[in-house]
């Protein structure tokens, strides 16, 4: 508004230039006479011949007017009551000067009382006006009388645009056309503005139609802006649009000028539709509308969602807005949460308040100096935020620092480094130039996981771990390298090592190395592993393990589908549990939560040396199940994984542990559909082996096969085995399923079944085969419940109930015999013999009588019977 008033004026100046040049060329000629030295003008007048007058350094009252003034004029048209002047040039007219002379009512009512009026053809005014810098002026002009005149053009050059213009002066109006360029002033820039202005005694009227300007980076377009000026108040109406990225407003204005402004607006904001989770229809359209003077502004800004109410008084400024539904800008918020922020502003403090019914703060600012406090009310979602308490914030924009403090937390940012602490843990980052290291060291990790799950439910650590961690990050390039150390502080870890180095940048992470030791498993990588991050997913180039296993493919965040291969040409597996070399050749395809997994394993020989677990407890469908067993509950791998991989070996495996040795050759497919439980299809073929038994006869294995049809802990078996007792050589026959075996026995030279049992059970030596069995966890390992309950039974006693059980390293047995409906006589051997008397109260209810050498006594159950 100040800057079109300014050009206004230039306007206004012009158009009295003009008839005050006029007036001024007419005083002139009087200056012939004697009233030159009354009129407070002086100059230096030189009269060439009777044609031409020129005048030098023309003064004001002792002020300066202008450079000079010549003209040329003829007589014959004074005949006719005409003083006819051919041409007339003004140089370095002085506006300033020029709006100061003031002529007397006197001498302006003589001045149109001449019966010789002036006529100019040509005129010529070089002139400047100092407001707020110089501007310069030219104006040339014909036929010019008192009551008319033709511009020929009107240039100005000013510090902050150029006017180019051209126009016509009649009946005491003046109407002027044309164009403002290169505007500069402020904030508002433009680089072509066309006018049109008509000036006369009573008003100036004037009409502004810019294509586009610019007001700092906002874009006005389609404008208009018109305006009334009667020497007294301006009038100004405009409409414009403006575009500033993404957002499109219309607005139109009313601004009144009379010794002070006021003014009006309407406007209609339209913003495109952004990617953010906020409801579009809260912010795609908004309403402003705007009134107030120079000393105080009311503002509204408003759609359905949002009311923003906005004052200001003088240098002070308050906003408010209504109570806004957030569930309504965004369904995944609480329904019940509603949020209004108020804020005030000062030039020495401004002040911002949070209310809500989940959080509530208060912030201040003054002298660069940002203080604040939050309070969480509730829960948001697994945010458990109430529990961070009071968090305090402190912020100095003119050291670059911030401040944060909360329960076990505390956050200290500095120009050049920051610092987070969580309970003992230390985070420590610097900067140097467009560098940023950084360093964490975590001494109980289990500690901080506990102080982060209090906020959000993160797994808890079973163990104790410490991490150390340090790195590098360029701020330009975006590079980054990271490297890392993970140990246990106690025993019980099943990692017992992890270390790590990668590097890379936002799109792209190389994995440098690796090492893992876990539960005796050591896994490593000197190969680099490079895994690509892309707007819709995750693509691996190459994953190693022990750098002979690659891992390739990708996963699509939007599709959710994935498909990855695992190979390796010869991979050797080496550990406490074996030592195999295999051809790896596997697909897998993710398609959302599901993974179906295909391939096949190839076994290039090997030895393995791992050991089943010693405490077990092996039942057979005879045993009485005292506990009822809980039915397994679905999990992700048996909804979700489907498997079919085919295992075969080039060369026979040795099974080969300190009692055992067997020679075998797997031929197998491990198949898995979804929500199917895990099976295994195929056969193990033993060539031959031998099960060494402490001071006994060794039991020699011969040819034979597992079969697998299903489930994994139930195949056929076909084992034949062959041992030595005395001068007999006997034959077992293990077949039928895992879980309900059928025995033969068989000897040379012959002898009955019984016999066969007897020998060995009783023998020639102290300790019997079948105690030596009974006592060795080896022989279990291998042969498990095989054959024990058909070779107890041949003995003659027919059991009703029978467990293996396994304790202290050594394998003992419980049998039973129920001698009536509620009776049952138990016999258990483990570590000591204990004979149990098991009398059945109810269907739920049973006592035990014990008889024992270290106790005895009476006990009574209540039981979930089978």
């Amino acid at each position: 508004m100040k800057k079109i008033l300014q050009f206004l004026q230039i306007f206004l100046i012009v158009v009295m230039a003009f008839v005050l040049a006029e007036h001024f060329s007419h005083y002139l000629q009087t200056l012939i006479t004697s009233q030159i030295r009354q009129s407070g003008i002086e100059c230096q007048l030189t009269i060439k011949n009777i044609h031409t007058l020129t005048c030098k350094n023309i003064r004001y009252h002792q002020k300066p007017l202008a450079k000079s003034l010549s003209l040329t004029w003829r007589y014959a048209p004074l005949l006719q009551g005409t003083a006819y002047i051919e041409n007339i040039t003004i140089k370095d007219l002085n506006i300033n000067t020029l709006l100061s002379i003031q002529l007397s009512q006197n001498k302006e009512q003589k001045s149109s009382k001449l019966l010789v009026k002036p006529f100019i053809k040509k005129a010529y005014i070089n002139a400047f006006y100092s407001y707020k810098g110089t501007h310069r002026l030219t104006l040339q002009a014909k036929d010019i009388s008192l009551q008319k005149a033709h511009i020929s053009s009107l240039h100005i050059v000013s510090p902050y645009a150029k006017v180019k213009a051209f126009g016509i002066y009649s009946n005491q109006t003046l109407q002027l056309q044309g164009d403002i360029e290169d505007l500069t002033y402020q904030m508002i820039r433009a680089a072509t503005i066309p006018f049109i202005i008509q000036a006369d005694p009573k008003k100036i009227a004037f009409s502004l139609i810019p294509d586009k300007f610019f007001i700092y980076n906002y874009r006005f377009a389609k404008n208009k802006i018109t305006g009334k000026y009667n020497y007294q108040s301006l009038f100004i109406q405009a409409d414009t649009s403006t575009i500033y990225k993404k957002s499109q407003a219309v607005l139109h204005i009313d601004a009144i000028y009379d010794k002070t402004l006021h003014y009006e607006a309407n406007a209609t904001i339209n913003n495109e539709r952004y990617n953010i989770p906020i409801n579009p229809l809260a912010y795609q359209k908004l309403y402003a509308y705007i009134k107030g003077d120079l000393e105080q502004t009311d503002a509204k800004i408003f759609n359905q969602f949002i009311s923003i109410d906005i004052k200001r008084q003088k240098d002070s400024a308050t906003f408010k807005t209504s109570p806004i539904q957030t569930h309504d800008l965004n369904s995944s918020l609480p329904k019940d949460m509603y949020l209004q922020l108020i804020g005030s502003a000062n030039p020495d403090e401004q002040n911002l308040s949070i209310l809500s019914n989940y959080v509530e703060g208060e912030f201040s600012h003054a002298k660069k100096q940002i203080q604040g406090t939050l309070e969480f009310k509730k829960r948001y979602k697994d945010f458990h935020l109430p529990a961070l308490g009071p968090v305090t914030i402190e912020a100095n924009l003119a050291t670059k620092s911030f401040f944060l403090q909360a329960k076990n937390i505390i956050l200290e940012v500095l120009q050049k480094s920051a610092t987070l602490k969580i309970d003992d843990a230390l985070c420590l980052a610097q900067k140097h130039d467009q560098l940023l290291s950084f360093s964490c060291n975590i001494n109980h990790l289990q500690n901080l996981t506990k102080t982060i799950s209090q906020i959000y439910p993160i797994p808890q650590l079973s163990v104790e771990l410490a991490v150390n961690a340090s790195g590098e990050y360029s701020i330009d390039t975006q590079n980054f390298t990271l490297h890392s150390k993970v140990q246990p502080q106690n025993r019980v870890s099943p990692l017992e090592y992890l270390e790590y180095k990668l590097h890379g940048n936002p799109k792209q992470i190389i994995l440098d190395y690796y090492a893992l030791l876990l539960k005796d498993h050591g896994f490593y990588a000197t190969k680099p592993s490079i895994i690509e991050l892309k707007n819709d997913g995750i693509y691996v180039q190459e994953f190693w393990i022990e750098d002979k296993v690659k891992i390739s493919g990708f996963y699509n965040f939007s599709t959710t589908l994935g498909k990855f291969q695992i190979k390796a040409k010869d991979y050797r597996y080496s550990s406490i549990e074996g030592d195999i070399r295999t051809k790896i050749d596997i697909d897998a395809q993710i398609k959302q939560n599901k993974i179906e997994t295909t391939g096949t394993l190839t076994l290039f020989g090997g030895v393995i040396t791992y050991s089943p677990k010693k405490e077990r407890i092996v039942k057979d469908e005879d045993i009485i199940v005292i506990d009822e067993l809980q039915s397994p509950q679905e999990n992700y791998f048996l909804k979700n994984v489907a498997i079919n991989i085919k295992i075969d070996a080039k060369k026979p495996i040795l099974y080969k542990i300190p009692d055992l040795y067997a020679l075998t050759s797997p031929d197998l497919l491990l198949y898995k559909e979804f929500g199917k439980q895990l099976q295994l299809l195929g056969m193990i073929k033993i060539f031959k082996g031998v099960y060494h038994l402490p001071n006994q006869e060794n039991i020699e294995i011969s040819s034979s096969v597992i079969d697998f049809y299903g489930p994994v802990e139930n195949p056929l078996l076909d084992l034949h085995l062959i041992t030595r007792k005395d001068r007999y050589i006997i034959y077992i026959t293990v077949a039928g399923e895992l879980e309900n075996p059928v025995v033969n026995f068989d000897s040379e030279p012959y002898l009955k079944s019984n016999e066969i049992l007897s020998l060995l059970a009783f023998g020639t030596s102290s300790k019997s085969l079948i105690s030596a069995a009974l006592g060795g966890d080896k022989l279990s390992s291998m042969l498990s419940n095989l054959f024990i309950k058909d070779l107890v039974a041949n003995f003659g006693i027919k059991l009703d109930t029978l467990t293996l059980l396994t304790s202290a390293n050594r394998i003992g047995f419980e049998i039973g015999k129920r001698v009536s409906d509620k009776i049952t006589v138990i016999y258990k051997n483990d570590e000591i013999s204990t004979l149990i008397i098991r009398y059945q109260i109810s269907k739920k209810v049973e006592s035990d009588i014990i008889f024992g050498p270290q106790k005895s006594g009476a006990h009574l159950y209540y039981r979930e019977m089978r």
